[in-house]
């Protein structure tokens, strides 16, 4: 079996007849075995690679670095997914009805489910559809992941009124200039 990674694209090669569903050969249930896990893999790595810009986001927005780490875990690992799927949504094109990752991987909706998206797929696309005529910049979306972030009503945060308080108008100050809250590519 032959896998190799190319613009996007994964080519998988592989020979043999399937005794389980006849006329299906093992080859394209190989393909589809490894397509999936190919893109597994590299979602797995694009998704890793989001999660620590994310992290380095989180430290830029007024406040933030302020709270204990134990808040700033809560914070991150609620609002993480959010914040991905905004990224990936801002990268939808509806032409093709793609998504493309920072790297220039496009995948379409089948492949984004079988990439890992599995039931969410249907809705991010639609999230995505949803946000095209705000057309925001980068400014704003980095804005809009930081409201994500710090965001008080998750049931799992427990930041005390006191620090909740403080994010409030430091966050606000942003609004005013908010360039360095981009989240970049």
């Amino acid at each position: 079996m032959e896998r190799s990674y190319s613009r996007g694209r994964l080519i998988i090669s592989g020979r043999g007849q399937n005794n389980e569903h006849p006329g299906i050969t093992n080859s394209s249930a190989d393909h589809r075995v490894r397509l999936d896990l190919g893109l597994w893999d590299k979602f797995s790595e694009l998704a890793t690679k989001c999660i620590i810009k994310i992290v380095e986001f989180a430290k830029r927005v007024p406040g933030f670095t302020g709270l204990t780490i134990a808040d700033q875990i809560t914070l991150l690992k609620a609002a993480c997914l959010d914040i991905l799927i905004l990224r990936i949504c801002t990268r939808y094109t509806p032409d093709q009805d793609t998504m493309t990752f920072s790297d220039g991987l496009t995948l379409n909706r089948t492949q984004m489910h079988n990439a890992g998206f599995g039931p969410l797929t249907d809705l991010v696309f639609t999230f995505a559809n949803q946000l095209l005529p705000i057309e925001m910049d980068d400014t704003e979306t980095g804005l809009l992941s930081a409201i994500c972030l710090i965001s008080g009503a998750r049931a799992e945060v427990r930041i005390s009124e006191h620090d909740h308080r403080s994010l409030l108008p430091d966050f606000k100050a942003t609004v005013s200039d908010p360039q360095h809250l981009c989240l970049g590519s």
